[in-house]
């Protein structure tokens, strides 16, 4: 094996790390191992790999992660410096030298060649983890905070050479992945709900994912959910409505709105910043035409004039 490049055990700044985040790291490491290991004897990854374990290329790239290192190479070498990572990982080696018992080379290969299925025992672990430190640290009973629900997407872009099942775009500069995201501000966590090929837009999406799904639909009951024009639907906000869920977005700008009555304006939330947002108006309106027979007509929702 290649050594790797000696980084002297003086240096503090070249560690990407400190020092206390570095001690977490390695604490933190030692009680995933037996996860990790689960996780690998599921989905076969340390087929072949007696030298270098799937729990030992999780600490390398934890460290990378975390670290503020400009290349996967950077992190190799400088990982070798931090004494309790190399120990809690077992990456040392046997002469006492401060390098690595992995090449560089040989951890380059296992990121393109073991199963990707890895991580999903391992992140369903430290998510239900965080679920639970993050509803802990919530004041109780939260009104304004843990009942929302933010959905969104992001555009992923992925090489056609490493993702050769992408289906074929005209432009190959967008090819990548929609990624379908709840993000819950109580928690400040978000949870990915699905992930398509971007011929699949937000509104097809929701309606395959939420609207769609019965479970889905039902665990939302009670919650409020915001969503932008992307998703834009009376058939599909009146599914919300029907299923006893709070539904905020904004108003599309062709859409047919009749005034039932004006409501006072309320005064802004106590230790809220009501300066950036002024209402001026709040209305309780109809949305739609019963003239066009592809959509819904919602009656007695809310709308705020900014």
């Amino acid at each position: 094996m290649a050594p790797s490049r000696s980084v002297p055990s003086s240096s503090v700044d070249v560690f990407g790390l400190n020092r206390r985040l570095r001690r977490w790291l390695a604490s933190e490491v030692r009680a995933l191992r037996p996860v990790v290991e689960a996780s690998a004897a599921t989905c076969g990854a340390e087929h072949s790999r007696k030298h270098f374990t799937s729990y030992q290329h999780l600490c390398l790239l934890l460290f990378h992660g975390l670290s503020s290192h400009p290349s996967l190479h950077q992190s190799y070498e400088h990982f070798a410096a931090c004494g309790g990572l190399v120990v809690a990982s077992g990456l040392g080696r046997a002469d006492g030298t401060d390098r690595l018992g992995v090449s560089y080379s040989h951890l380059a290969t296992s990121n393109g060649t073991r199963p990707a299925a890895l991580l999903v025992g391992v992140v369903r672990h430290l998510l239900a983890r965080v679920r639970q430190d993050g509803l802990g640290a919530l004041p109780a009973g939260d009104p304004l905070l843990g009942s929302l629900i933010i959905q969104d997407s992001t555009f992923l872009r992925l090489s056609l050479r490493l993702a050769g099942w992408l289906p074929p775009l005209r432009r190959p500069e967008c090819s990548g992945v929609r990624v379908q995201v709840w993000l819950h501000p109580g928690l400040d966590l978000p949870e990915v709900i699905e992930l398509t090929s971007v011929k699949i837009n937000d509104r097809g999406s929701w309606n395959r994912t939420v609207l769609g799904d019965p479970a889905r639909l039902a665990a939302l009951a009670g919650q409020t959910l915001v969503v932008d024009l992307g998703y834009y639907s009376h058939v599909g906000f009146q599914r919300l409505l029907a299923a006893g869920v709070h539904l905020v977005t904004r108003l599309y700008p062709k859409t047919t709105v009749t005034v039932e009555d004006d409501r006072p304006i309320q005064p802004p939330l106590p230790d809220a910043d009501g300066g950036r947002i002024a209402v001026v108006a709040d209305q309780r309106v109809t949305l739609g035409s019963p003239n066009n027979h592809t959509s819904a007509v919602l009656p007695g929702l809310r709308l705020p004039w900014t």
